[in-house]
């Protein structure tokens, strides 16, 4: 049961009619909180079990990482909540790397090794649970969850349907105090949320789906050429980009349904101008968990180029690594983390001295071009099954290229208007922001919403691919 299927729309039509029914904010509280323990457990019932133990011990390690007059005790705490999440992570994320790895020098049979390993299953979310319910014991150890929550608001917390398979990975701080009110829903609610939820299933259904079946039907080929692999793994990105960030709106919309704001997740990252730019446009959430939670605590002490170039690595390494256990990510990982710290050495080392002046067009697009051009090798690294399927596209990438054109026009076909229509929608979008202009009529934007609703459901004819992050 996921955003794109009608099993969902009925689910949340059902929890939202109990919602507003409930006449106190307990109730709607109680209400939300069992929706979520559902929704969760339609993917396994076993499931609940983990999200109740990582929801019980960040609760208690946040209260004792809280206590003021005890910093061993909160050092202690904070320490056991790392060891805890971090090691839920690495089992089921790299269990099946240590059983391949234990098979090769183990007495036990192999048989018996693979039915193991097909036991052990990826709790789907778990990426985004673990590093929120991790952010809250770091948060009380900082400060800046001052008053102990009620369990059933953290619960609600660690739970809370909409965004709990693929995020944004909310924080405390943010999300526990509207959790404490649950407002009544108003029609400014029902507005914003139905936008939000227009643009998502747009990205997911217009965007990514149309170019999923582009980049499989090339990423399986065992004889695509060099070109044809560079026009697929730029489609990957984009379509890895519908595909996420219409998630991300969808859940921010059905919240906003029920009256709830969450964190805005990307904000037009193919329209940044560098690197640093980029990061603070995708997975907004992740980039923030990392920046407070890595990149701070390494700095702090220290505020010398080297230890900041390091923490930067050390930061975006842990982007491939927290994606899954092959040896693509590792190498995704290393790959953004030293164009990260590389740029940052550059800034460092070599800062601008000119005055600014005002860029045209013709520089900003130039920009554009070449930051996203930095971003498909570690598209590459994702979108590879393995490892020696990353070194087969890497040497098939050199070849092909006397015929360029003919070998990817097919792909370009489809690749061209979808990404002029994301283009014109997030370049008016951005245009808009920078010189703050007027909102638009409530007439154009229902208009607009209903054409992209519409949109999305003809040309997806009825059916969806599942999302990408949901295996994460």
């Amino acid at each position: 049961m996921h955003f794109s299927t009608y099993e969902f729309w009925v689910f949340f039509l059902l929890v939202w009619s109990l919602y507003t029914l409930a006449v106190t904010p307990v109730k709607r509280r109680i209400v939300l909180l069992a929706a979520s323990y559902v929704f969760y457990a339609s993917w396994g019932i076993e499931l609940l079990l983990l999200l109740l133990a990582t929801t019980t011990v960040s609760y208690v390690t946040g209260y004792f990482a809280r206590k003021p007059n005890a910093p061993a005790l909160r050092r202690l705490a904070l320490c056991l909540s790392v060891f805890f999440h971090v090691g839920i992570l690495v089992f089921f994320r790299y269990v099946t790397a240590f059983l391949q790895v234990f098979a090769q020098w183990s007495p036990v049979p192999v048989s018996t090794l693979s039915h193991m390993n097909d036991a052990i299953l990826i709790p789907v979310g778990i990426s985004f649970f673990t590093l929120q319910c991790m952010s809250y014991p770091f948060e009380c150890y900082q400060g800046k969850v001052t008053q102990r929550p009620a369990l059933l608001d953290y619960a609600l917390f660690v739970a809370f349907f909409p965004q709990l398979l693929a995020g944004p990975i909310e924080r405390a701080s943010r999300l526990l105090p509207q959790f404490r009110i649950c407002p009544s829903i108003n029609w400014e609610d029902l507005r914003i949320g139905s936008e939000r939820i227009a643009l998502g299933l747009w990205q997911k259904l217009f965007i990514a789906d149309t170019l999923s079946h582009l980049v499989n039907s090339v990423f399986t080929a065992p004889n695509a050429s060099g070109p044809q692999i560079y026009v697929a793994t730029a489609c990957f990105a984009i379509q890895l980009y519908g595909d996420f960030a219409g998630y991300s709106n969808i859940a921010r919309g059905t919240a906003r349904l029920l009256g709830f704001e969450l964190t805005l997740n990307f904000a037009r990252p193919f329209l940044a101008t560098n690197v640093a730019d980029f990061w603070k446009r995708w997975h907004m959430t992740l980039y923030e968990w990392l920046r407070d939670f890595v990149f701070w605590p390494m700095t702090r002490s220290s505020r010398s180029h080297s230890r900041q170039i390091l923490a930067c690595f050390l930061a975006f390494f842990l982007v491939g690594v927290w994606h899954g256990s092959g040896w693509n990510f590792i190498v995704m990982g290393l790959y953004l983390g030293t164009l990260r710290a590389g740029f940052a050495a550059w800034q460092l080392y070599f800062p601008s001295k000119r005055k600014a002046t005002p860029e045209t067009a013709l520089q900003i697009w130039a920009k554009r071009f070449w930051t996203f051009q930095a971003f498909l090798p570690a598209m590459l690294a994702f979108r590879a099954d393995d490892l020696s399927h990353l070194m087969r596209l890497c040497r098939s990438l050199t070849v092909g290229w006397s015929q360029w054109l003919e070998s990817t026009r097919e792909l370009w076909i489809y690749l061209l208007p979808v990404a002029t229509a994301l283009l014109v929608v997030e370049t008016v979008q951005e245009y808009r922001l920078r010189t703050k202009a007027k909102p638009l009529r409530q007439s154009i934007r229902h208009g607009l919403s209903a054409a992209g609703l519409a949109t999305a459901i003809l040309w997806s004819r009825g059916s969806a691919m599942p999302f990408i992050y949901f295996i994460f």
